[in-house]
């Protein structure tokens, strides 16, 4: 598989769950589709500067786009494409039909078991449907604190059926929900309470859970084989273990986002990566300009460290951001009251496109 550079895309805020440990939950429920939809002029686009693309389609859920299927017949004619996606729409056997299987690097499916309720078993149809006609499929189960002792049970069910389930780790803040707000107040003013409250992942698993994750990771990794995740692929599910103790920095590193990797949103609006929103241009409406090279990495902390470390031009052992380290990305370090306080501006309007 051949491309020139990556593009991490947000095709749409628009998704039929509504998981509260995703972004999506805490933006208002449209009820309609919200995103760039002129095909033509989005084709255009990627077929302007010359470039090769691998795009990666996240969200919201792409198979929800108008026309996804159109979409990606047109858009693989010429680039490559992998996939974010809960496969829990009917389009999914008619992509896995009409798509050239060569032009897809890999879907990755979440199975989100809370809001699938009794749609298991479909999922576990639609995953082997696809890998049938030869699309590479792996399926991830989200360690959200309240969900892990449901891994077990579901990764025996789909392994029955020949699909390795990897887990995948929580990145983002907990909050207990379920507490009286005036029992929250009163134990805000107890330092020794406040984890009851609220608490921020992967950094906050108890001991005995990373002692659990990793066991359940590195066995999923021996039953799927070293070559599972080619070195091609940048969402390497068995690479979850390096997060464990929070999110990496690589400031002041050289590294290639900008350059063979751009993040971009829904409008075509294409920046640095998922952290650094230095603008680069607009695919859809104008010129694309990519960074020279590798240039040293700004940013406090790495909020997507799939991208990150797969396009760092020095691998070396990263510093690790184990009390705040999500935070400071959800935040939006570099800005205030909404406006940028210097280039390059942070923001986390749309985390990574793998975040949960």
């Amino acid at each position: 598989m051949t491309y020139q550079a990556e593009l991490g895309w947000y095709l749409n805020i628009f998704c039929n769950y509504r998981c509260k440990y995703c972004f999506m939950s805490t933006m208002p429920s449209s009820g309609y589709f919200r995103g760039y939809t002129n095909i033509e002029k989005m084709i255009s686009g990627f077929n302007r500067n010359g470039i090769s693309w691998l795009v990666h389609m996240s969200g919201g859920e792409p198979f929800l786009f108008p026309n996804f299927i159109k979409f990606c017949e047109k858009l693989t004619q010429g680039h490559y494409i992998s996939i974010n996606t809960n496969l829990s729409t009917p389009n999914v056997f008619d992509f896995a039909r009409k798509i050239n299987p060569s032009r897809v690097k890999y879907i990755h499916a979440s199975v989100h078991l809370r809001q699938r309720g009794n749609g298991l078993e479909e999922f576990i149809r639609k995953v082997i449907f696809l890998k049938r006609h030869g699309f590479k499929t792996f399926a991830s189960f989200l360690m959200y604190p309240e969900d892990i002792i449901y891994f077990e049970r579901t990764f025996r069910r789909l392994k029955t059926e020949g699909i390795i389930l990897f887990p995948k780790l929580f990145r983002g803040i907990w909050r207990n929900e379920g507490l009286h707000p005036g029992i929250k107040r009163r134990m805000r003013k107890f330092p020794a309470l406040r984890p009851l409250l609220k608490r921020t992942y992967p950094a906050e698993y108890s001991r005995e859970e990373k002692r659990l994750i990793r066991f359940l990771s590195e066995r999923s990794q021996e039953l799927a084989g070293e070559d599972y995740f080619d070195s091609d692929c940048t969402i390497d599910l068995s690479k979850e273990m390096n997060w464990l103790d929070g999110l990496p920095s690589w400031r002041g590193r050289p590294c290639f986002t900008g350059s063979r990797y751009v993040r971009m949103d829904p409008w075509g609006k294409v920046t640095r990566c998922n952290t650094d929103h230095t603008l680069l241009g607009n695919l859809f409406e104008g010129e694309v300009k990519l960074m020279a090279g590798a240039q040293p990495c700004a940013c406090p902390v790495c909020s997507c460290p799939y991208y990150g470390e797969r396009y760092l031009a020095d691998i070396s052992q990263p510093q690790m951001n184990k009390e705040d380290s999500y935070e400071k990305a959800v935040i939006g370090v570099g800005t205030k009251n909404g406006s940028a306080v210097n280039s390059p501006v942070f923001e986390r309007r749309f985390p990574c496109p793998e975040e949960n």
